[in-house]
């Protein structure tokens, strides 16, 4: 569904723990915090195309605990470095686990979460600010 008056782009039903990817959603439109909502209080996260012009991907965690395992590289922001295939959320609870042979999570943004766990693991800050919220519309059983 396309309503430019209104600036709808599309609507779809996402459950807890979903994943969908939508190729028609322009960068030049407002940022996607702007216009996602989510009716049970979850997060969602996006990632762009490579080109940076569309978003991609539109994904919700059903977990809400995150583990860091590295797998990628060491920034933060890159989903495929946690546990939950999404960057952690304001309503997780991260872990940050010993490691061997994996890097362990360098921030490249600022970023909020519930809660860190360094369970052996260290996070290098890099000038950025990590933040820990008291999310009062986390889901049911979160964190």
């Amino acid at each position: 569904m396309k309503n430019t008056l209104a600036k709808i782009i599309g609507f779809v039903l996402l459950s807890l723990g979903s994943a969908f990817a939508q190729d028609n959603i322009p960068k030049s439109e407002p940022e996607p915090a702007s216009r996602l909502s989510m009716t049970n209080g979850g997060p969602a996260t996006y990632s762009y195309d490579a080109a940076g012009n569309r978003i991609k991907r539109i994904s919700t965690s059903g977990n809400c605990v995150n583990t860091w395992t590295g797998n990628v590289n060491e920034l933060w922001n890159v989903a495929g470095n946690w546990s939950e295939g999404v960057v952690p959320e304001p309503c997780q609870k991260v872990v940050i686990p010993l490691l061997s042979g994996k890097p362990y999570p360098v921030l490249n943004v600022n970023a909020t979460v519930y809660g860190i766990d360094f369970a052996g693991g260290n996070l290098a800050m890099n000038g950025f600010d990590i933040t820990l919220s008291a999310q009062s519309s986390c889901p049911a059983g979160c964190p």
